[in-house]
């Protein structure tokens, strides 16, 4: 009979999040604006991918810290 067995997951070593690939870990992006004359600005929005906290599910163990062997 198999039997489930976890260990920590090494890519985000068990605490299941993992830096935003959007916004390396920052929580903000950049982006460029032109006002009327054409100068560009540049302005800092919260990140789309992970709502500004900076972290994401780890997709290796889908954010459980844990990763399942059968043995």
């Amino acid at each position: 009979m198999m039997s489930t067995e976890y260990e920590e997951c090494s890519w985000c070593c068990g605490t299941g999040e993992v830096e935003c690939s959007v916004c390396d870990g920052q929580g903000a992006v950049t982006d460029y604006e032109k006002d009327e004359d054409g100068t560009e600005h540049e302005i800092q929005t919260k990140c789309w991918s992970c709502d500004g906290i900076g972290l994401e599910d780890c997709n290796d163990c889908q954010g459980t810290g844990e990763i399942e062997h059968e043995s």
